[in-house]
């Protein structure tokens, strides 16, 4: 007895130390970077402030249609206007970029100008004030925007957006000899008429050859273009209309001049000062790919003065918009999917608006009021007998999706997606200045663009825009990760609670400790018990089993947690699973350091991800009352990428030792940016880096599990839990679809919250039904009076013993009449009345569901109110 207290005091003080050089840390490195910032401030010099205002484009007059064709589709713009139309060879159907403004009846001016552009952008200053601009009263109506056709199928905007006038790109004062020079290139090109015109739009100064009726007007000439004091200069008459002015830039665009001479000629005019209003410049490329349009921009044709970063830009906002006479729906990817019927009268409700693939974690905010979030980022647009659906490609990471109905703020149904550009963080700076200011990214990324993709469809039925959208994810991931599934019972997720951390007294100090709620052995009972109650197809998700717990520290390493069992219980455990025929996922954090310090290999000065303004990004807890920071709460880190990265194959090396695959509660769902100086990742490349590991776990043949399922990790896992099937419930949503399971439905098990602990038992399992999914639980073996003391009272629910019979008896029922589809395609869902609908599958299985709390019975189908039904 005495040894063991001799051990304990021996722990508790070594526990000290360690604790004391933890404290210590801190302050040594903030004594560092005091003195540093004390020395930058010393040294610094403010920049030079020049005007990086860019040039601007310029329309060269033209009227004749610019058309672009292949077998498929026909897309016809007019120059005058950049407004375009795309004809569906197959059906007949003409789309256009814009609304009819002959309909339109409540708009004001600024929502008209919208509404006859192919895009808008916002920009923002440092104090956070923002401008907008739309294409048609900032670019169009200045005629600031050149057209460059490449080929039959492809065209290039080049557009200058800005409170300007048009820019001509030719010279308004030349040397003689330059001016000479210019006449000889067109003689050499035989363009008689441009070297007449050219000759007679400038005027000869010549000061010692000057006639009578010139002398009084050359000291003007003198103080506007100083040169002629000492050259011989031709200037550009005054007051020529845009047509003169069009022939010239032809001319002078023939012979090469371009934008580094035009700003050397600038230099001699002194009344040719640079604007400083902003300009903004970039392009949009129009491309037939197929039966496909595609439309980007690429971030290297972006160009904004460095005082004005672009923060949103909005592409074909009206593409195919609906007007008040039109029958017809607009689909958003709200859960499964959601429709938005037109004209449906709710005017006073709240836009649609949602996220694709969520918040970027390394962007700090302050409170969470409403988070909507999409894991795909589809939507589309559906009237008379056609329909399409738009999917962003490149750069839908900074994609959110809205969409509204016409009676608002114009006459018009419209969805469409708005992309962030150049991110930027709010600072409050009180003691300095009486408003906050703004920190944006130095530059966007060169190497990427934002892509929609348009996609016609030959019905206006959403179930085949679905599985168009099916098509499209098979071409574009490959139909070899697109397999038919030969599942024959219901996919089953069984979570189940190894770990969490308590707080206990040592000696009189608080010291964390882990508490088990599921041994390792535990865990091999419960799968036994299931195996006896006919459970199949089950996949184990083994969540707090190492490093702590569920609070798991960083993964440097893997090492289970002691209370649990040894790593041969664990390996008996894989080995029992493997012969029950069941699958061992081991969950694991890769994104966040939880509960870490630098004797778990965590050092956050250089393993945290930076946020905009270099410093550590750290991340809170917020209230579910007041959607603030939570006060009080520990906070915790967000991973460098390069870690991120290290930590996934860390518990992919330890999961292949126990012979188990890996669940990720983070890869797969979320997609932090990471700012970091030296070594800076993108949003978009964090996805591509996310989507390249699962791909290569996928083509080794690994088992892997993630969360939510965004549509880029969806061909290369086995199981995707916690998907949201039914959304956030907009209330401007007419009624809630399965269009992604439609696509999916088959090729890969899917399941929605864990049923015991979801809120609403009874809605999760009606909307697995309806939807084609899977079943999901979360257990443990103590009972939920072990968790009290602790922060995991939402486990309360997980008690194994008290809610075993309720999963059995679900299961039964739900895998005796379901469990034959899950190998099969979804092939319709429609609904026969408000609240009730029905599932079909490939081999004329119909599953009709009654979400209503009345019974159902019309047309000889009967259900009770809030079930299910199967028909074979």
């Amino acid at each position: 007895m005495k040894r063991k207290v001799s051990q304990e005091l021996k722990k508790e003080r070594n526990d000290k130390i360690k604790q004391f050089l933890k404290d210590m840390i801190a302050p040594t490195i903030f004594i560092v970077v005091v003195a540093f910032v004390l020395y930058k401030m010393a040294t610094y010099e403010k920049p030079v402030e020049e005007n990086d205002i860019p040039a601007t484009y310029a329309y060269d007059g033209s009227t004749d249609p610019i058309i672009l064709e292949n077998n498929f589709l026909k897309f016809e713009m007019n120059p005058e206007t950049t407004q375009f139309t795309v004809l569906h060879k197959e059906t007949g159907k003409v789309w256009s970029s814009n609304p009819n403004m002959e309909q339109e009846t409540i708009a004001l001016t600024e929502e008209k100008n919208r509404l006859q552009s192919i895009f808008y952008i916002t920009a923002s200053e440092q104090t956070g004030k923002v401008l907008d601009y739309d294409s048609y009263s900032k670019s169009v109506l200045n005629q600031i925007y050149e057209i460059d056709k490449k080929s039959d199928d492809e065209v290039l905007i080049h557009f200058s957006v800005g409170n300007v006038e048009k820019t001509y790109m030719i010279p308004p004062v030349c040397l003689e000899s330059e001016f000479n020079e210019y006449i000889k290139q067109l003689e050499d090109l035989g363009d008689k008429a441009s070297v007449k015109e050219v000759k007679n739009r400038y005027k000869k100064w010549d000061k010692d050859k000057l006639a009578k009726a010139d002398l009084e007007k050359f000291d003007a000439v003198k103080e506007r273009y100083p040169i002629a004091e000492t050259e011989v200069v031709y200037t550009l008459r005054d007051g020529l209309n845009p047509v003169a002015m069009n022939k010239l830039l032809k001319a002078f665009e023939s012979i090469g001049y371009d934008m580094e001479k035009y700003q050397k000629d600038l230099e001699l005019d002194t009344q040719q000062k640079s604007s400083d209003k902003p300009v903004f410049n970039l392009d949009l490329d129009f491309k037939l790919d197929g039966d496909q349009l595609v439309v980007s921009v690429p971030f290297s044709s972006v160009q904004n003065p460095s005082k004005y970063p672009i923060t949103k830009i909005t592409l074909l906002p009206f593409f195919g918009a609906g007007s008040k006479s039109e029958n017809g729906f607009l689909f958003v990817p709200e859960g499964g999917g959601g429709i938005i019927n037109f004209n449906n009268q709710k005017t006073t409700l709240q836009s649609y608006s949602s996220r694709v693939y969520g918040w970027d974690l390394c962007l700090i905010r302050d409170s969470i009021v409403h988070d909507p979030i999409t894991n795909f980022g589809v939507f589309g647009i559906a009237k008379e007998d056609a329909s399409f659906i738009c999917i962003p490609g490149d750069g839908a990471s900074y994609a959110t999706i809205q969409a509204d109905i016409s009676g608002k703020t114009n006459s018009f149904n419209y969805v469409n997606a708005v992309y962030d550009l150049y991110q930027r963080e709010q600072f409050d700076v009180g003691q300095i200045s009486s408003s906050d200011i703004f920190k944006y990214i130095e530059q966007l990324p060169q190497d990427e663009k934002i892509e929609q993709r348009y996609i016609f469809v030959d019905s206006n039925n959403y179930v085949d825009m679905a599985h168009e959208y099916e098509t499209y994810l098979k071409n574009t991931y490959g139909e070899s990760y697109f397999k038919m599934h030969d599942d024959t019972s219901t996919p089953v997720n069984v979570e189940i609670i190894g770990a969490v951390d308590k707080t206990e007294q040592i000696v009189g100090i608080p010291v964390s400790r882990p508490l088990e709620l599921t041994s390792f052995d535990e865990a091999g009972e419960i799968a036994d018990e299931l195996n006896e109650k006919g459970f199949k197809n089950v996949n184990i998700r083994y969540t707090g089993w190492c490093n702590g717990g569920v609070n798991q520290t960083v993964l440097s390493k893997a090492k289970p947690v002691s209370k649990l069992g040894g790593k041969s219980d664990l390996k008996d455990l894989s080995s029992k699973l493997q012969g029950l025929g069941y699958k061992l996922a081991l969950n694991g954090i890769t994104t966040l350091a939880l509960d870490s310090n630098l004797f778990d290999g965590f050092f956050s000065y250089t393993d945290a991800a930076k946020n905009i303004s270099e410093e550590r990004m750290e991340l809170h807890k917020y209230s579910a009352v007041t959607y603030a920071l939570r006060e009080g709460s520990e906070t915790f880190y967000l991973l460098h990428t390069g870690l991120t990265m290290e930590y996934a194959d860390n518990l992919r090396e330890a999961a292949d030792d126990y012979g188990a695959g890996v669940a990720f509660e983070d890869i797969g769902k979320d997609i932090p940016s990471d700012f970091y100086e030296d070594d800076y990742h993108s949003r978009e490349n964090v996805r591509k880096l996310h989507m390249e590991l699962l791909k290569k776990y996928k083509d080794a043949g690994k088992y892997t599990v993630v969360e939510a399922g965004n549509e880029y990790a969806i061909p290369y896992v086995d199981m995707v839990v916690d998907m949201d099937l039914s959304g956030s419930n907009y209330t401007i949503i007419d009624y809630n679809i399965p269009f992604l399971e439609l696509a999916i439905h088959g090729y890969v098990d899917y399941t929605g919250e864990s049923l015991n602990i979801c809120g609403d038992t009874n809605e999760e399992v009606l909307y697995s039904a309806a939807y084609g999914a899977g079943l999901s639980f979360t257990v443990m073996k103590e009972s939920a009076f072990t968790l009290q003391d602790t922060l995991y009272t939402h486990f309360y629910g997980c008690d194994y013993e008290a809610w075993k019979q309720n999963m059995f008896d679900i299961y039964s029922r739900y895998n005796k009449e379901l469990g034959h589809v899950f190998n099969q395609k979804m092939t319709n869902h429609k609904y026969l009345a408000h609240g009730v609908s029905v599932t079909e599958y490939a081999d004329g299985t119909k599953v009709y569901v009654n979400f209503n709390y009345t019974a159902y019975n019309e047309g000889g189908v009967s259900i009770a109110a809030r079930d299910y039904k199967v028909v074979r």
